[in-house]
């Protein structure tokens, strides 16, 4: 493994939010210096797609965040079992977490699936 390679593997999530307010000062100092120096509404846009730049990452890192979330709260879950719950079908991914856990009881298989 690259030295390089090692900084990026780690917190990816902060790294998507400093990269989305990156984006954003970027478009909103964009705009304030086109109005400032008087330029055109076509130079004025240009931050525009910053800031949609910006919204876009910003929602990317919160879905990152909620992924490793889900797989802090269940660690032995597979995607399957996440799929049954988005889904709604608890008891089969009940089952399912059961099967891939033997050693875990109904009680605590039915508490994983709750907080997912």
């Amino acid at each position: 493994m690259q030295p390089g390679e090692v900084w990026f593997k780690t917190n990816v999530v902060l790294k998507s939010y400093y990269v989305s307010a990156a984006m954003l000062v970027v478009g909103v100092a964009w705009i304030i210096y086109s109005v400032c120096t008087g330029a055109g509404w076509a130079d004025t846009a240009v931050g525009a797609p910053w800031l949609v730049l910006a919204a876009v990452w910003f929602q990317s890192a919160r879905q990152l965040r909620r992924r490793e979330q889900l797989d802090q709260a269940a660690p032995g879950a597979g995607q399957d079992v996440l799929t049954l719950v988005r889904q709604g079908r608890k008891i089969e991914a009940i089952k399912r977490y059961r099967a891939l856990n033997p050693g875990i009881g109904l009680r605590e298989a039915k508490h994983v699936i709750d907080e997912l």
